[in-house]
């Protein structure tokens, strides 16, 4: 009985480990595809991301390529397109009241703002 308990005890701490494993080196996927599928849904835009790059223990993630379209009734593609954004932030501080922001860089971005009857394009989104 001991045996069985035991061999059971040592299969699931190796399906956990495996699984926080797994979960941990597809973080970057995982929220790339989260992007692209929950944005849409609450912007009613066009939503596409090159790539995510996250590094949790230091604080720090990268988006690629962030493509965010303008909603229906205006004229231009997008609202906003950057190369990348990046975000850095003390890891300690994830658990606290305030969370510590090292850094947020944007680079190349193509901002077009519009206006129409229903208001601007960020108002809508």
């Amino acid at each position: 009985m001991k045996k069985i308990v035991f061999s059971v005890l040592a299969l699931l701490i190796v399906v956990v480990v495996a699984a926080g494993v797994w979960l941990y080196s597809s973080l970057d996927s995982l929220v790339k595809d989260a992007i692209e599928a929950y944005m849409p849904d609450m912007t009613q835009t066009r939503v596409k991301v090159a790539g995510v790059k996250l590094s949790p223990t230091e604080g720090a993630g990268r988006i690629t390529g962030l493509f965010i379209g303008n909603p229906r009734g205006f004229k231009t593609e997008h609202a906003l397109k950057a190369a990348s954004i990046e975000l850095g932030v003390d890891p300690a501080s994830l658990t606290r009241d305030v969370v510590v922001i090292r850094k947020v860089v944007v680079l190349a971005a193509d901002i077009n703002y519009e206006t129409s009857e229903a208001g601007s394009n960020f108002d809508v989104i």
